[in-house]
């Protein structure tokens, strides 16, 4: 000792170990402040929100889909049972309510146990340097890690109150199967709401945030079990619970609902959502903004539309064996004489529902397996219409004066139009000689309608179909009359949708209102009507369409068992690559296409009335069921007058042939059937005057409004050939461009 003092008086050797400390201390305070420098401004933390999942809602407002980098959806305080809260605390931090971010006394209790137990057996982070870690740091285990976590609690602390901290961890924390926070881990585990958790499923849900992966109750329910149990003791022992409580709901089952692959509905739908949302405010707003976005979409009509459409699809491929015959493998050698068949490659569908009043698009279906192939047929897909586009000619001509009960001939028409010659033809190679406008849109008969939309006019035809929402472009070229361009099923829909909503036009939507995760109101969708046609136009039109069903090409949806008024038309190219259907009733457009990708022919008679009428009906069935059927409202401006089916004069008791047409007033004719005249009885040939009254009808006819035509039309009726079927179109025209593959034109079958 006194050898020691030779060399180092206590006074130096104090102030060696004053240099020291202070050497030390003095890099820990420069290097505490280092890390501070790089940890998040209070500010940061005032403001901070964590990334929210945006949920999409149906008609109903109840939740069809959801969009996440983090499946979280924050509740307030009020909202979490007391008992989880009670849970949680008890078992992650008991101490919570009285320290300040750091709990030194936990901190020397857990440093005792491991040092006891010669390894790490016990943390002391508290909830706030827990919600720390996880709102700004990464979860590697350094010295560096943990000074900042504590500065960052102890920040944290400075800026809100305990009850705040509190919800931040509990809306924050991560407890497994892709869910954050406690309201999303309720609906995962238990299926319920949050505020609906009993003491059971809070302690469960408490215990497993410590390691989701450990104690997940669907993949190790004996751990989870366990796990529940510590946290009842925790409760217990401080006093939240009593020990008797405790073992009741220790003894209990788990309570989780059974783990399932979530399945979105109407995943076409959802997908064509997201697009939207993000080209109008970035992915940032889709996966982490919150948002509720109140879609069109009703999910009674969609279950309906996925179901019929699939079985419609199988039940075609199996009634005309529509698989595609493989004949070489995939090096390109010839197979043997086995037959394969590629099933990668069925036959596809579309289906659109549509609210003529609203634009509202209830209902879409893109194509039989979205897995498989996300290509939405129902809004991508550009495919020739056929016969389905004859309704635009039709409606032209009505504007243009033309009434229902006008004669015009079925009989062949050849026009030159520039070097080429277009000499369409009837699908039964048939001709029915002078009939009227409404059997020739009920039958589809091609010739008639060319000849019709000769009268009226291409460009007027183009007009027409413009107002009434076909964007793509059309050609005024003959083959137009019979579907030569290449249009989209929305289109067809939403066009046909101006003739049920009494001559409006709205566009179509998929979106009513987007609100941010406070409720502010970012979008609302109000439908804007624009007038396309008038109205006693529209419902001539929709009278003449009913004929379809009633006694056209559409007359198996009345065979299927449908009852309901409703009009249509159906579609189909002349070699079979694609079959339409689409109808309306007065409150549901609803269309339906059936072919494949490869614009092919689908099977020979692949009609429209064949393929795509059987699933429209069955949708429609099922759509309607519970409501009262209602007829298309009349106009002002609407006549009726019974005529003579075979000259479309007013009906005279000679006339076997009548029908209570329907007229635009004053466009109604004016005389009788000059064909079926009262015979002139022995009295009558006595008066001096009868061949002067007989010349004045004459007379009459010719200076009447189109009555001159009308009996040159009578004068050159040609003999009748053929009966009831539809319609094909010749390729002399080429067809428009496709944005899908191959060629088309058109055809159509008989009812």
């Amino acid at each position: 000792m006194k050898r020691f003092e030779k060399y180092f008086s206590w006074n130096s050797l104090l102030l060696l170990f004053f240099l020291l400390f202070s050497f030390l201390s003095g890099g820990i305070f420069t290097w505490v402040k280092a890390l501070a420098r790089v940890l998040p401004p209070p500010s940061v933390l005032e403001r901070y929100d964590p990334p929210l999942s945006t949920r999409l809602y149906d008609l109903k407002e109840e939740q069809i889909a959801e969009f996440y980098f983090e499946r979280r959806n924050p509740v307030v305080l009020s909202k979490i049972p007391p008992h989880l809260i009670a849970a949680t605390v008890s078992l992650e931090d008991r101490r919570f309510y009285r320290h300040w971010g750091v709990d030194l006394r936990g901190v020397a209790r857990a440093l005792l146990k491991n040092i006891l137990a010669g390894r790490a057996v016990q943390g002391a982070g508290t909830i706030t340097q827990q919600l720390s870690r996880n709102l700004f740091l990464t979860p590697e285990r350094t010295l560096t890690r943990k000074l900042k976590e504590t500065l960052l609690a102890i920040q944290i602390e400075k800026i809100y109150p305990k009850n705040k901290i509190l919800e931040m961890y509990l809306n924050q924390i991560y407890y497994g199967h892709r869910a954050y926070g406690v309201a999303a881990s309720a609906r995962i585990f238990f299926g319920k709401e949050v505020h609906q958790l009993t003491l059971s499923e809070s302690a469960l849900l408490a215990g497993i945030s410590r390691s989701p992966a450990l104690y997940s109750p669907f993949r190790h329910p004996e751990r989870a079990l366990r796990r529940r149990a510590i946290t009842l003791r925790a409760m217990a022992e401080t006093g939240t619970i009593s020990r008797e409580v405790a073992l009741r709901a220790e003894n209990g089952p788990l309570g989780v609902v059974t783990q399932r692959v979530f399945k979105s509905y109407a995943p076409y739908f959802v997908e064509e959502v997201r697009k939207t949302l993000e080209s109008r405010y970035g992915t940032d707003f889709v996966y982490r903004s919150g948002a509720k976005v109140s879609t069109t979409l009703d999910i009674r009509l969609q279950k309906i539309a996925d179901r019929v459409l699939l079985e419609g699809l199988q039940k075609l491929e199996e009634k005309y064996n529509l698989w595609v015959p493989i004949t070489q493998d995939k090096e390109g050698n010839p197979l043997s004489d086995t037959i394969f068949f590629d099933k990668d490659k069925p036959l596809q569908g579309a289906l659109i529902a549509l609210d003529p009043k609203t634009g509202y698009i209830l209902a879409m279906v893109g194509g039989r397996n979205f897995v498989e192939s996300q290509f939405n047929r129902a809004l991508q897909a550009r495919r020739q219409p056929g016969s389905a586009f004859k309704p635009f000619v039709y409606t032209t001509a009505i504007q243009h004066g033309y009434t229902p009960a006008d004669i015009l001939l079925d009989a062949p028409i050849i026009i030159e139009d520039g070097n080429t010659i277009y000499a369409p033809h009837n699908y039964d190679r048939k001709f029915l000689g002078p009939i009227s406008l409404r059997r020739a849109l009920a039958l589809s008969r091609n010739l008639f309608t060319v000849r019709l939309f000769q009268e009226v006019g291409a460009r007027e035809v183009v007009l027409t179909a413009r107002r009434m929402g076909i964007k793509n472009p059309l050609l005024p070229v003959p083959s137009l009359a019979l579907g030569s361009p290449s249009l989209t099923l929305i289109e067809m829909v939403s066009a046909y949708s101006v003739l049920a909503n009494q001559g409006f036009y709205v566009e179509p939507s998929l979106i009513r209102r987007i609100r941010d995760h406070k409720g502010a109101l970012l979008f609302q969708k109000e439908p804007e009507p624009e007038r396309a046609l008038d109205p006693q136009t529209a419902y001539i039109i929709t009278h003449m369409m009913k004929s379809v069903i009633e006694e056209g090409t559409g007359l198996g949806v009345r065979w299927r068992g449908f009852t309901r008024p409703a009009a249509g038309k159906t579609g189909t190219t002349n070699d079979y690559s694609d079959a339409w259907f689409i109808g309306f009733i007065p409150d549901l457009v609803v269309g339906v296409w059936v072919g494949f990708d490869q614009m092919r022919r689908i099977a020979r008679g692949a009609t429209g009335s064949r393929f795509a009428l059987p699933i429209w009906t069955e949708f429609m069935k099922e759509a309607t069921k519970g409501k009262a059927p209602q007829d298309f409202p009349v106009p002002e401006g609407i006549v009726y007058r019974e005529v003579c089916v075979e000259t479309g004069r007013l009906a005279t008791p000679r006339c076997e042939k009548r029908r209570n047409e329907v007229f635009i007033a004053g466009t109604e004719p004016n005389g009788p059937c000059p064909r079926h005249q009262p015979e002139i009885s022995p009295q009558d040939l006595k008066d001096p005057h009868l061949f002067e009254e007989l010349d004045r009808r004459k007379l009459r006819d010719y200076g009447s409004w189109k009555g001159k035509r009308a009996i040159l039309r009578r004068e050159s009726r040609e003999p009748r050939f053929g009966e009831d079927a539809e319609d094909q179109r010749t390729p002399e025209h080429p067809p428009q461009e496709d944005t899908t593959q191959g060629q088309e034109k058109d055809v159509e079958e008989g009812p």
